[in-house]
């Protein structure tokens, strides 16, 4: 029988005069020896000298009781130098009990000493991991191993499941689902799915399941390695978020609607007395001193900023409590409409508009015009002494959401103020300075934000602001 040469073992022929016959081409990288080299020579020649009469005498004594003997050898290489190795021989006999041949296996020992590495570090991991792991025999359905965290997830110890059925651990629909899972699952393949074990006091809990298919180490069969996380916590935790959004969102639509009823009440008697105001100041203004005059004047503008506050609160509650539409918009038309509608105040200003190429994106027209609309007041609102020159342009973000900007020549923002501008109420300047409540931005951000985007403010270096903020491409 020839030494089977396709192995990483030193496989070598001995006769039974103690000579070498025979070598496999492994030895050669183990050893440093052609297979030549050795044939004909003494066996025992190859082991440290140190240890030769031990080593044969251990022989000797293994195999009186015994047809195969492993031990721990010392060898010297063709070099000099020492391969600690492990070397089992084995004896061929005869049917009258006389040896034949030995074959002796030589296998480098540090390759048995990462395997124990390796299995020690995969037997620490076993058992102090805090995820479940269990190894299962597809063929019976047994449970071959687990550790304790898998044991106290089902609520006991190792030793409560060891040696059972994987389907005792599952409620009835999952074990009838398990064959179909796995029905195609290869070595070396994994699958991760989602199923509901029971516990030995039979209540029920979700895991998480990662399974894969491999084969173990001895004989090759066929295991799966089944890793279990306990979603009892995670699903606690999502059923409380999905509680507490029900809640924020009937608080939040009791609010909305609240501030509808409030501000359209609010708008009759605010006309009452801007009209009352007007009608006084008409009438009677040639009889009132000027210090009477200046409190009719203040009850007429404090009106008319009530009823701007009461229109801007209206608006931001609008767009706060409206869902988003994916509609396809073209950003060119929207901005088209605004303009139209803005033209008056636009040629007052003598503003001058340019519109870039804008593309179509994905949104709701409503709340999309209500930016546009807010962003070009803001850029007539706050202009310098020039007149205002509005740029508005568009480019799309590495492929993902376009960002456009709607950049102003007007008075900028500080970099300090750049978040605070977008608050509800936030205002950087007095009434007596520039009119305004502090809510068209914070609405912006609103309609923004429903989309998926963000908005954010940049310094002109000209001069000026220049605001950005993003949408998603509209869908083909």
């Amino acid at each position: 029988m020839a030494v089977v040469a396709l192995t990483p073992d030193a496989q070598l022929r001995v006769a039974p005069d103690g000579t070498w016959s025979e070598a496999g081409a492994a030895v050669a990288e183990l050893l440093g020896y052609a297979p030549a080299e050795l044939l004909g020579r003494r066996a025992p020649e190859l082991v440290h000298p140190d240890d030769r009469e031990q080593v044969v005498e251990a022989m000797r004594a293994g195999l009186r009781v015994s047809s195969s003997v492993t031990l721990e050898v010392r060898f010297v290489r063709r070099d000099g130098s020492v391969l600690d190795a492990d070397a089992r021989l084995d004896v061929e006999r005869d049917d009258a009990g006389r040896p034949l041949r030995y074959t002796v296996t030589i296998r480098d020992s540090s390759v048995r000493r990462r395997l124990e590495a390796l299995r020690a570090r995969w037997e620490l991991l076993f058992r102090a991991t805090s995820r479940g792991i269990a190894v299962t025999d597809p063929a019976s359905g047994l449970l071959e191993a687990v550790n304790p965290a898998w044991a106290a997830m089902h609520g006991g110890v190792e030793a409560d499941f060891v040696g059972g059925t994987v389907a005792a651990a599952l409620t009835p629909a999952a074990a009838a689902r398990l064959p179909e899972i796995t029905a195609a699952l290869q070595p070396g393949q994994m699958i991760t799915y989602e199923s509901e074990h029971v516990r030995r006091d039979g209540s029920r809990f979700p895991v998480a399941i990662e399974l894969m298919a491999t084969l173990d180490g001895v004989a090759g069969e066929p295991r799966w390695l089944t890793w279990v996380d306990d979603l009892t916590e995670r699903r606690r935790a999502e059923q409380a978020v999905a509680q507490h959004a029900a809640k924020l969102a009937r608080s939040n639509a009791d609010l909305d609607r609240f501030a509808a009823v409030v501000t359209h009440d609010l708008q009759s008697p605010l006309r009452v007395i801007a009209g009352s105001a007007r009608i006084l100041e008409r009438r009677a203004s040639a009889h009132l001193t000027g210090e009477e005059r200046e409190l009719v004047a203040l009850i007429a503008n404090g009106a008319r900023r009530m009823s701007a506050l009461v229109d801007g609160i209206r608006a931001y509650s609008g767009v706060r409590g409206h869902e988003a539409i994916d509609d396809a918009l073209a950003l060119r038309d929207v901005v088209g409409e605004v303009v139209a509608g803005m033209r008056d105040d636009l040629e007052a200003a003598g503003a001058t508009l340019a519109v870039g190429d804008l593309p179509a994106v994905c949104g709701d027209r409503v709340g999309i015009t209500q930016l546009v609309q807010n962003l070009l007041g803001n850029a007539l609102k706050f202009r310098a002494e020039a007149p205002p020159v509005i740029a508005i342009d568009a480019e799309r973000a590495d492929g993902g959401d376009w960002v456009v900007t709607v950049a102003d020549n007007g008075i900028g923002i500080a970099p300090e103020y750049a978040e605070h501008v977008f608050g509800f109420g936030d205002r950087l300047h007095t009434d007596d300075d520039i009119q305004g409540t502090g809510i068209g931005l914070a609405v912006c951000k609103t309609v923004v934000e429903r989309h998926g985007g963000r908005i954010w403010v940049e310094a002109v270096p000209a001069g000026g602001s220049a605001f950005r903020f993003t949408l998603p491409p509209a869908r083909r």
